[in-house]
């Protein structure tokens, strides 16, 4: 783990879970050091010394996100369009959809190219952060020197 070895022990059981309808997990408890974790995987066959392993990895997506988020400004996007109907988080089921009071297919594209400006937005902002990444790993030893205090 950030390039040192650890000792790491578990126990691996695989379990049924839920209240219901009951679902077949893969429990790894986890002990490194003094800290335990528990980790869980819907797919039975990963061996644990694996579900470990990606698990690991989630630790460098939520710094990329960060990143994306706070530095780049990946999810700072504004763009919208009246023809998109506004969600609401206390909708009920029973309540009908936002979607479905779109009537026309002017409506429709516009809600269509709205989504689509975002999801450009987001993936020039990830090539942006991409390139950003790749200079100053490139240039580590020239900035190095350049930010000395």
């Amino acid at each position: 783990m950030y390039g040192k070895l650890e000792d790491v022990h578990f126990y691996c059981i695989n379990l049924l879970w839920g209240k219901t309808l009951y679902q077949p997990l893969r429990f790894v408890l986890v002990k490194m050091g003094p800290t335990h974790s528990i980790l869980v995987s819907t797919k039975l066959d990963l061996a644990p010394e694996t579900i470990i392993r990606l698990y690991s990895y989630r630790f460098r997506i939520e710094t990329m996100f960060r990143e994306l988020k706070q530095q780049i400004g990946g999810f700072a996007y504004r763009f919208w369009t009246k023809s998109l109907a506004k969600l609401s988080h206390f909708r009920k089921k029973t309540d009908p959809s936002p979607l479905a009071s779109i009537k026309t297919e002017k409506e429709r594209r516009n809600i269509l190219r709205a989504v689509r400006a975002i999801e450009m937005y987001a993936l020039v902002a990830s090539i942006a952060m991409g390139l950003v990444q790749a200079v100053s790993l490139k240039c580590k030893a020239s900035l190095v020197g350049m930010y000395r205090w």
